[in-house]
């Protein structure tokens, strides 16, 4: 609910990885992403009612030196209701940098810092620790997507882990607003805990899930009206390969 009626979102996304073995041990990986946010409500803002985000995941892994690697990403990406000729509030360039290090094969360290490029510039930390005491528990305590995954077993070529996290999201697309042809840009700033199932053969991993979303807050780049909206539960489920 928000202040001016009731909010409900709707989300499809598609990522891929493609990794090639570069020379001298590097690592590329191209991430094509397809997203879609079905928006219904509230009364206002009048928003648009369909938003797609086309991004191209560009990631480079160092090779390991005594335990260090670094690891760089860039994502361009456009971001628009494509209700008008899109500008430059619909072009997106977000990058992270980060350093790794392996103590042993258990723990590893990470520290970098990562750039969204939103209504606001965005610059945030990036870095915590992933920690497997055994072959059952995996911390991977990563801010802003920290995760706990516990393994449950095997059945038939699937491995079962059941799972939680939190994760610190903002997104953002060019739309259009009041009166017809007046452009802005949106963004969306939430919080969010979840937790669930998934199975995973090697290549294929499916999961269904469910969480919270609080702290949801929307606001514009231009003189729309900002809005909050309460707190809502999710599920959403999917396939990653």
């Amino acid at each position: 609910d928000t202040d001016t009626g009731k909010l409900s979102i709707l989300e499809v996304d598609h990522i891929a990885d493609y990794v090639t073995m570069g020379p001298n041990g590097w690592v590329w990986t191209w991430s094509p992403e397809v997203n879609y946010r079905s928006f219904t409500g509230p009364d206002s803002p009048n928003l648009s009612a369909n938003y797609y985000r086309f991004a191209s995941g560009i990631k480079l892994d160092s090779p390991d030196v005594n335990g260090w690697h670094w690891q760089g990403t860039f994502t361009p990406a456009i971001a628009t209701d494509f209700e008008q000729s899109i500008d430059s509030d619909a072009l997106q360039f977000d990058g992270q940098l980060a350093l790794y290090y392996r103590a042993n094969q258990q723990f590893m360290w990470a520290l970098g810092a990562m750039y969204w490029d939103r209504v606001d510039d965005i610059v945030l930390p990036f870095g915590g620790f992933v920690w497997t005491p055994n072959q059952y528990w995996e911390f991977r305590l990563l801010f802003p997507r920290p995760r706990v995954d516990l393994f449950l077993g095997a059945v038939g070529n699937h491995a079962w882990w059941l799972y939680g996290g939190g994760e610190y999201r903002v997104e953002a697309y060019e739309t259009e607003v009041s009166p017809p042809g007046t452009l802005d840009q949106i963004q969306s700033t939430e919080w969010r805990a979840y937790g669930g199932l998934r199975g995973d053969n090697g290549w294929l991993s499916h999961f269904v899930e469910a969480g919270y979303a609080f702290e949801r807050e929307f606001e514009f780049k231009q003189n729309t009206t900002p809005f909050e909206a309460d707190g809502a539960l999710f599920v959403r489920g999917g396939i990653r390969y």
